[in-house]
């Protein structure tokens, strides 16, 4: 990939985030732009090897703040389910909403995570 090493974009993937001096001490530039198609592949390989994206997660306990996210579950080598709910904005124990895609290709699993 050009301009970023892979551990880098992971991290970035992950909810991470970079100054712009860190950026520098990695040989990253800002006028190197991403490539759509490079990160679908990368996050492609990604969910190839983990379960879970970007980390693990199971349902919130009764009272508990609801963690909003965005989140893909491997089921299987060709079988992945998007998981994205929300919080309520006066409450951020209330659920406000919910929703799991099954997606069967993973490259469309990626762009429907990149895209959300």
């Amino acid at each position: 990939m050009h301009g970023i090493d892979d551990e880098t974009l992971t991290f970035l993937l992950k909810h991470g985030h970079l100054d712009q001096q860190e950026l520098l001490k990695r040989g990253i530039h800002s006028y190197q732009p991403l490539k759509y198609a490079d990160v679908v592949d990368h996050l492609a390989r990604i969910l190839q090897t983990e379960k879970w994206f970007p980390r693990y997660w199971e349902p919130e306990s009764a009272g508990e703040a609801i963690y909003e996210m965005i989140i893909v579950e491997r089921k299987l080598p060709f079988l992945f389910i998007c998981h994205v709910q929300r919080h309520s904005p006066l409450d951020p124990t209330l659920l406000d909403g919910k929703e799991a895609q099954n997606i069967l290709l993973c490259q469309i699993g990626c762009a429907f995570l990149l895209e959300i």
